[in-house]
């Protein structure tokens, strides 16, 4: 499995965030939400005592209403950076192919929008560097008969 260390670590005490992200593919394209600030990968931070797959699991039907199947772990990146409401920030995100199942539900996060994108589209527009990298590595992987068999669904 690929691991990415993104920005530059300075001697500083950070906030670190753990979080994960299916990145589900259909032909080529694949799925994201888009927000105010631009395209994001489906997923988030994780809960306190939540696994990564749970994470999945709530952040999906929050942002788009979906259950999901998750496949594989393909790649593990971080970000060494800042950001003004965090200061020194590091989120460590793990992102794993899947599909989507069923919308049971309408998203809860009424500024969030699912939408299918051409992945050169997709990449371009990620808000977050490490999401782009993630989406090529996951792509990489989807196109070379990487399992999407369920680790977990709900």
């Amino acid at each position: 499995m690929k691991h990415k260390v993104f920005g530059h670590k300075e001697n500083v005490e950070y906030f670190h965030r753990k979080g994960a992200y299916i990145v589900p593919f259909s032909g080529d394209k694949v799925a994201v939400t888009k927000a105010p600030k631009g395209y994001y990968l489906i997923g988030g931070g994780l809960n306190e005592g939540e696994s990564e797959t749970d994470g999945i699991i709530r952040e999906s039907l929050e942002e788009t209403g979906y259950t999901v199947e998750i496949g594989e772990k393909i790649c593990t990146g971080e970000t060494y950076c800042w950001i003004e409401s965090l200061k020194y920030y590091h989120p460590m995100q793990s992102y794993y192919l899947g599909n989507f199942l069923e919308k049971v539900k309408e998203p809860v996060e009424d500024d969030h929008f699912m939408l299918w994108l051409p992945i050169e589209e997709a990449i371009e527009g990620m808000v977050i560097e490490m999401q782009a990298w993630a989406i090529k590595e996951c792509y990489e992987a989807y196109n070379s008969g990487t399992s999407i068999s369920p680790k977990c669904s709900q």
